[in-house]
């Protein structure tokens, strides 16, 4: 079985793969270079690891096929997402799988690399149908109340650099997971199920190609 790791960055589930049995290759662009200047978070120890293809997504050679596809937070990084949702349909084989995660909702980070805040669940409904994948698994993981938690732990973390707010921050950082399981028992579930942290979909090729 051999799983092709799309957009691999640094390669962090490689072990994961090939412990699981997967002959693993990877892909990536190596473009992505740490600038404090610019705006947004970026990651300031970025190290590409070695890769099979060193290349835009779209121009990964084609003449092999891949039994799983997978493609982690990426979506939001190339200017055109459907495309890229076209080539990793056209890299499986008959039966693979294409496994995508993407945030629902993102601040601005590895820019200039950053084109889209996220991808919704209908996006991917709508780009199977199109592509021909089967749906197998596609949900929004977390909710509004954990999306807040997020960003209120990012917003503390950040006054933390301050020493005065340091001692306050790190308590006020407790009480959000608590704040959060409240804000699920209150909240109506129109604003509940209106955010989370990203969209996670399992696609399947059909068993015969055209």
């Amino acid at each position: 079985m051999v799983l092709l790791d799309v957009g691999a960055g640094e390669s962090p589930f490689r072990s994961i793969c090939e412990n699981l049995g997967f002959l693993y290759k990877s892909q990536d662009f190596n473009q992505y270079i740490p600038d404090p200047e610019r705006p947004g978070l970026q990651n300031d120890s970025w190290n590409y690891g070695d890769h099979d293809f060193v290349c835009d997504i779209l121009d990964i050679p084609e003449h092999d096929n891949y039994d799983v596809l997978l493609c982690t937070e990426v979506l939001e990084h190339v200017p055109d997402p459907r495309a890229v949702f076209r080539k990793l349909r056209k890299l499986g084989s008959p039966g693979a799988h294409v496994v995508i995660t993407v945030p629902l909702h993102s601040l601005i980070h590895q820019a200039p690399f950053w084109f889209s805040s996220g991808l919704s669940p209908f996006w991917f409904q709508n780009a199977a149908r199109d592509e021909g994948l089967l749906i197998e698994e596609l949900f929004v993981g977390g909710d509004y109340a954990d999306f807040i938690s997020q960003e209120v732990n990012r917003t503390l973390s950040g006054l933390q650099l301050w020493f005065p707010f340091n001692l306050a921050a790190k308590v006020l950082g407790r009480l959000v997971g608590k704040g959060a399981r409240i804000l699920r028992r209150l909240l109506p579930t129109s604003i509940l199920f209106s955010g989370g942290f990203g969209t996670f979909f399992i696609g399947k090729c059909p068993e015969r190609l055209p």
